[in-house]
This record gives structure tokens, C-alpha cells and sequence, in this order.
């Protein structure tokens, strides 16, 4: 069987920067150069026109000029490509502009993939072929000699690499997985979700920082009709016995006006109770963010091996570039950090329980409040206390590697982030960190 040899004939070379002027803007997504449109002349390696065009240089560049002074449908259509995808292009950046980065990204890889690119352009493929064939044929008018040739004219999509036409249809998933969508999109995305990661674990912080301190504030309203308010013991169970508490349940339970601040003591538990409910939803919420973070992170690196291996790492501009490694420990600790967020599952059910039991001994104090003032008063008192100063006693959770892993947020050895770019990730952060309390159900701060 005769081998296929290929002569090309057109390509679109400047698609990219056509298609980059449409869309005016292209800070953080443009269209690849490296992807490109081919026009090219097969034929059988040992047939007449391959040796033709070998023997005669000038044959192939006479055809090339047919084709480009042929007046056929390729060029408008070719206009409305680029019309149509500068405009969806211009949309995405401005998307992005507005801290989106995320949603930007998925549309960029959704609306520019092959496969929308190949059913878009296909109008303008076939008039490219089309017209070729026309100008031919009406070569073939003037020169009769060429009837003689029997060729065919095709046209592909092709990923240029190291100066070399890889064709899409042998090896799409260079195509598919790599150069044609690897711009600032898709580093751009990873560095927001990182971002957006550690603003969320600081807000897990904060919300169980907040459930301790509300439930630290039902204890200050039991002991606010005291002056002294000097208790070594608050906050420390083993310290705090139930002879302690007795005591201590007596003495309250002797001070004028006791009784109305339990209602105030109900207010700041019920309070907790909302706060850890929007915390357990937190948890949940940075969990899948890590999760999707290093997900991201494994398909960057994934489309990096696909285009060195491909030759074509030199197609990812220079300020987009990064230390590979920097990103693998980058991912390490997020890791960790995925490891520490399910063990406060374990923080988060110790406070469930607390609060269970500080809500439990309040009905239970609750059917005694009244102005005599029996044993079951004292005794329902005494284990409210208990219940209220062992949640008090619970250590805040620990994230002491947040920092560190915020410190390499955007420490990717890129060449350079410009402040516009800055201020867009930062923008983007802001943005999901009020989706993230708005999900939990903070409207405000989650210290308050």
C-alpha cells in the first residue's frame, strides 16, 4: 500500500491573533497560537504529482497562489469564525475580570473545545476546501497538462509544536488535554482556588471560634448577677467538681433576679447551637474545595507531561510558566490539610454532644424555676453549669499549618503576576468566601 505524503497548501497562522483582536480583551484567556487550521494537498508517495511537485518547487507555490487569488466563500466565513469566537472570548475575560475565575475557566475549556471548535469552524473548513478544489480545477483550465494529477485536497486541525504540524486527528489528546487550552485560564484558576481554599479554612477557624465564645457567653449570663467574677475554674473540667458546682448552683441560686437571666443563657446557646450548624456546613464546604483544588492541580500537571512529552511546552507563555515542584509540595500540604479538616469532624461532634447536654440540663433547670427553691433546682442548676463549663473547656480547633500553605498560594515560581491579575484573584476569593458564609448562614462576620 502506497504511503500518503501531504503538501501544504494554506494555514491559518494568524487565526489566534485574529480571533484575540475580536475579543479587544484577553488578560487572563486567548486563543492558543499553537492551534491552527491546515489546507494540504495528499497523494500517493510514487504517484505523478508528489514526484512533480519534488522535481518542480515552483508547481506547489503555483497552486499556493490559485488557491490565495481564488474569490470563493472561504474568507468570509472565516471572518464569521473569528467574529463568533473573539465575541465569546470577550465575554469570558470580562467574566473573569469580575474574580469568576472558576466558572470563567469552565467556560473557556466548555465553549473552546475541540469538539465545539470542530463543529464551528466546520462551515468555514469545507469552503476552505471547496474553494481549493475550484482553484484547481481552474488551474487545470489554463495548465491542461496538470488534468493529469490526481490529488486531493483536505484540511485539518493541528496543534503546531516545536515548528512541526502534528496532525489532531492521529493524536488528539494533545490536542484535547493540553496546548489548546493551557493559557492563563487554567493557571489562573488553580491559583484562585488555592486562594479561595485558604480563606474558607480560615473561616472554619472563625466558626468554631465563635461557637466556643457563644457558649463561653452562656456562662458569663449565669454568672453576670455575680460581682465576682474571678473563676480559676471556668473553662477547665477537671477542675471544676461536681461538689464545686453544687456549691456554686447554691450560691446562685440565693442572688435576686437569678432566674431571668436564664433566658438570656438559652439566647446565647441557641445562638451556638445556629453557629455550629453553619460550621458542619463549613467543613463540608472546604473539604471539597481542598478536594477540588488538588484535582485542578493533578490536571495542570497532567496537561504539563502531555506537552513536554509532545515537545510543546514552549507554546505555555513565559509569565504563565512554573516550578513544577513548587506545585507538588503546594498540593502535599493541601493534603494535610484535607487530613486535618476530617479530623475536626471529631472537634465538631464533641461540641454537638456538649451542646446537646448544656440544652438537655436547661429544660430540665427549666421545669424548676420558680421562686422556691427545691433540691431538683440545684441539682438541675448543678448539671447545667457542668454541662455549660465543659463546653467551655473545648480547645478551639487547630490550623496551625493554614499559614504556611497561604504563604505558597501564589508561590507557583511564576514569572510574574501583574496587579490587575493580582487584584482579580483577590477578587475572586472575596467572592467565594461570601458565597461560602452565605451557604453556612453568615451574613455578617463569622467572629460575631
Amino acid at each position: 500500500m502506497a504511503k500518503t505524503v501531504e503538501h501544504e497548501l494554506y494555514r491559518t497562522s494568524d487565526l489566534a491573533e485574529k480571533i484575540n483582536a475580536a475579543a479587544k480583551n484577553t488578560d487572563f484567556f486567548a486563543f492558543p497560537e499553537s492551534y491552527q487550521i491546515r489546507l494540504v494537498l495528499e497523494c500517493d508517495e510514487k504517484s505523478d504529482i508528489n514526484k512533480a511537485l519534488q522535481a518542480d518547487p515552483r508547481l506547489h507555490q503555483e497552486i499556493i497562489d490559485a488557491i490565495q487569488n481564488h474569490k470563493g466563500t472561504a474568507k468570509k466565513e472565516l471572518k464569521k469564525l473569528i467574529e463568533k469566537f473573539g465575541a465569546a472570548l470577550e465575554d469570558i475575560n470580562k467574566f473573569a475580570a469580575q474574580g469568576r475565575l472558576e466558572e470563567a475557566d469552565a467556560a473557556f475549556a466548555r465553549y473552546f473545545s475541540q469538539e465545539v471548535f470542530t463543529s464551528n469552524s466546520q462551515v468555514a473548513i469545507d469552503a476552505m476546501v471547496n474553494d481549493a478544489k475550484s482553484a484547481w480545477e481552474n488551474l487545470c483550465k489554463v495548465k491542461t497538462a496538470y488534468r493529469k494529477y490526481q490529488i486531493r485536497i483536505v484540511a485539518n486541525y493541528t496543534i503546531i509544536t516545536a515548528g512541526i504540524a502534528v496532525n489532531v486527528g492521529i493524536n488528539v489528546a494533545v490536542i484535547a488535554s493540553s496546548g489548546f487550552h493551557f493559557g492563563a485560564g487554567t493557571v489562573l484558576s488553580v491559583l484562585g482556588l488555592i486562594r479561595s481554599t485558604m480563606s474558607l479554612a480560615r473561616l472554619t477557624v472563625n466558626c468554631f471560634k465563635s461557637v466556643d465564645t457563644a457558649i463561653k457567653e452562656a456562662m458569663d449570663a449565669l454568672l453576670s448577677v455575680q460581682k465576682k467574677k474571678d473563676r480559676k475554674w471556668l473553662g477547665n473540667i477537671e477542675l471544676f467538681t461536681e461538689t464545686m458546682a453544687n456549691e456554686l448552683a447554691d450560691e446562685l441560686l440565693k442572688l435576686p433576679g437569678f432566674f431571668d437571666t436564664i433566658k438570656k443563657v438559652e439566647e446565647k446557646v441557641e445562638l451556638a447551637r445556629n453557629k455550629l450548624n453553619g460550621t458542619e456546613i463549613q467543613l463540608h464546604t472546604l473539604a471539597e474545595s481542598i478536594q477540588k483544588t488538588i484535582e485542578a492541580q493533578d490536571q495542570m500537571l497532567e496537561k504539563l507531561e502531555i506537552m513536554r512529552t509532545a515537545g510543546a511546552l514552549e507554546t505555555i507563555p513565559k509569565k504563565l510558566r512554573f516550578d513544577r515542584d513548587k506545585l507538588i509540595a503546594n498540593q502535599n500540604k493541601l493534603t494535610k490539610l484535607l487530613k486535618k479538616n476530617e479530623k475536626k469532624d471529631t472537634e465538631f461532634k464533641i461540641r454537638k454532644k456538649a451542646l446537646d447536654d448544656i440544652e438537655r440540663q436547661l429544660v430540665e433547670l427549666q421545669k424548676h424555676t420558680s421562686t422556691k427553691i427545691t433540691e431538683a433546682t440545684r441539682l438541675a442548676l448543678s448539671g447545667t453549669l457542668k454541662a455549660i463549663n465543659l463546653g467551655v473547656s473545648l480547645a478551639t480547633m487547630d490550623f496551625s499549618a493554614a499559614t504556611d500553605i497561604a504563604s505558597l498560594s501564589i508561590d507557583l515560581g511564576l514569572t510574574g503576576i501583574d496587579k490587575g491579575t493580582d487584584a482579580v484573584l483577590k477578587l475572586a476569593e472575596k467572592l467565594k468566601l461570601q458565597s461560602a458564609k452565605q451557604k453556612c448562614g453568615w451574613k455578617g462576620s463569622a467572629e460575631t
